[in-house]
């Protein structure tokens, strides 16, 4: 019996059907390559459809559950709730804000601690303006330590100090971009950290009727018995105080502060506190209680909602006292923020403050909605506005900044265009 042989041509392999020519190959690569062309003219050029797909995704990125839940609140009366008819009643809650805090305690009386000699932190070392950085410490009750760094610029004639809050980051060293651009501009610079975090200590505690327990975040000083009175919450500001206090015993180049997050709000109650500090921002840094109380990532840690400063001085009365005595606050808010404070709200509740701060020329406050990014973070876009804002002394030229003001709209596809082509795109 014989076996049958089969053989297969490789003609019988790849059937002639379904093969694919080089010519075909070649087609699809041109087609694919046209079409990434076009998409980049697409967003250069803004022609079709960039239109729809700019509105789609603004649309879903725009906070708009946020927004919405908060129109409720546009019926609330500001100017009630900010209760600050005049000068006379703005120093009383001055006074008031102060007694609450520290009780019978006097804050302006401490002064920072400064190392004898600079210190070495190589984090720091590729700044080109930097001449030197010098330890700042502040001892507060409880054992509780501020380690703050003193940076001074190359420059001989300081254009002002800064105080730069990195807020719930941790350490400021996050906050090198603006350090870096400050100190390029002849700014001196005081990075500060939150209590607890960062390179500041978290000692152990006794405790009335609790016992002994490690302050390893903010939530558990709220239990403090604060020597001669006040708040806990002194805890995040007499850091702020004392670095003021040095820094006037060092030179009289005006003051600044700004910061982020919980460097923000930290930031809002020091301007609030110390009219020494003449132009303060914040980024990200507060919201009324009202527009916290329905979202759960906006409500924050103990500090920036202690019951007890809440019902008597309320977030509307600290943005305007921050800004009284002839002074400037900018407010600062990202718009597509992914932690926390996000949307536009300041539209709602920053306007009244206005009004009732430049009818009674007491001082001058802004809004900064910035929709460049979507990340919790000065953005350079912040920085530069930063820098802009704090060359102008709080009665020099403010006709140039309008009250309620935007940024350019986030683009994240712009990462996607090579940079010649990126040039000049921005809207």
């Amino acid at each position: 019996m014989h076996k049958r042989r089969f053989s297969i041509s490789p003609k019988q392999v790849i059937s002639p059907k379904y093969s694919i020519s080089r010519q075909s190959v070649i087609a699809g690569l041109g087609l694919l390559l046209a079409g990434f062309i076009y998409g980049i003219l697409c967003f250069k050029l803004q022609i079709p459809p960039f239109a729809m797909l700019d509105s789609v995704y603004t649309h879903w990125n725009t906070h708009k559950e946020a927004d919405d839940r908060w129109q409720k609140l546009s019926t609330t009366d500001m100017t009630a709730l900010l209760n600050l008819p005049d000068p006379m009643a703005i120093e009383q809650k001055h006074q008031q804000l102060i007694q609450l805090i520290w009780g019978q305690r006097n804050p302006f009386q401490q002064h920072a601690m400064v190392s004898p000699d600079p210190i070495v932190d190589n984090r720091y070392a590729d700044i080109a303006g930097l001449k030197s950085i010098h330890k700042l410490q502040t001892i507060m009750p409880f054992a509780i330590e501020s380690n703050a760094y003193w940076f001074t610029p190359k420059a001989t004639s300081l254009n002002g100090c800064v105080l730069v809050h990195q807020g719930h980051g941790g350490d400021f060293i996050v906050a090198k971009p603006l350090i870096t651009a400050l100190l390029n501009a002849d700014y001196c610079v005081v990075g500060i950290s939150m209590p607890l975090l960062g390179a500041n200590n978290q000692p152990w505690v006794n405790l009335p009727n609790i016992g002994l327990v490690q302050l390893t975040h903010h939530n558990l000083l709220q239990y403090l018995v604060m020597p001669g009175g006040g708040l806990p919450v002194q805890l995040f500001i007499d850091p702020v105080i004392a670095v003021v206090n040095f820094l006037q015993s060092q030179s009289s180049t005006p003051i600044f502060m700004t910061g982020l997050s919980g460097g923000g709000w930290t930031t809002l109650l020091s301007a609030a506190v110390d009219r020494r500090i003449l132009t303060s921002v914040t980024v990200a840094g507060d919201l009324p209680l009202a527009f916290r109380a329905s979202a759960p990532r906006d409500w924050g840690d103990y500090e920036q909602m202690e019951p007890r400063l809440q019902s008597q001085i309320n977030s509307l009365q600290l943005h305007a006292l921050s800004a009284t005595a002839g002074r400037k606050q900018v407010v600062i808010y990202n718009e597509f923020d992914d932690c926390c404070y996000a949307g536009r709200a300041g539209l709602i509740f920053i306007p009244p403050i206005q009004q009732q701060l430049q009818q009674l020329k007491q001082g001058k406050l802004y809004l900064y909605i910035d929709s460049s990014h979507n990340r919790h973070e000065i953005s350079p876009e912040a920085r530069q506005l930063i820098l802009q804002e704090l060359s102008r002394l709080p009665h020099q030229h403010q006709d140039q900044l309008h009250p309620i003001f935007f940024s350019s709209m986030y683009q994240p596809w712009r990462v996607l265009i090579p940079a010649w082509l990126r040039k000049n795109s921005a809207r």
